[in-house]
């Protein structure tokens, strides 16, 4: 037996005996370590980040969202009606799904 799968196995056994002992500490463990470990993820990405000044839920608009937002607005248009040329929908909301919008965490 080559040593990956042995590293696999062993991982994996750990895995399953986390899974089952799992119920008998996960709350003590959340309500002593949720707190600290989000307090100390969210450090550790803000470290990296510019501060803009935003106040709280205040979003920072691209310098050309309006065109952009016209622009999905358009496509997704133009998709709905020669998707349901003979037919009609209401409304086209998976943009995602259709690669219309990509998205980009900062």
């Amino acid at each position: 037996m080559n040593i990956i799968k042995r590293i696999h196995d062993v991982l994996l056994a750990l895995f399953y005996f986390e899974r089952r002992i799992d119920p008998y500490y996960r709350d003590t463990f959340d309500r002593i370590f949720r707190k600290p470990v989000s307090v100390v993820v969210q450090a550790l990405i803000n470290v990296r980040r510019k501060d803009d000044h935003l106040c709280i839920v205040e979003e920072k608009l691209l310098p050309n969202e309006t065109e952009i937002t016209d622009a999905i607005i358009r496509q997704m248009a133009m998709f709905t009606h020669q998707q349901y040329a003979h037919s009609f929908a209401l409304r086209a909301g998976n943009t995602k799904t259709y690669g219309v919008v990509k998205g980009e965490f900062e």
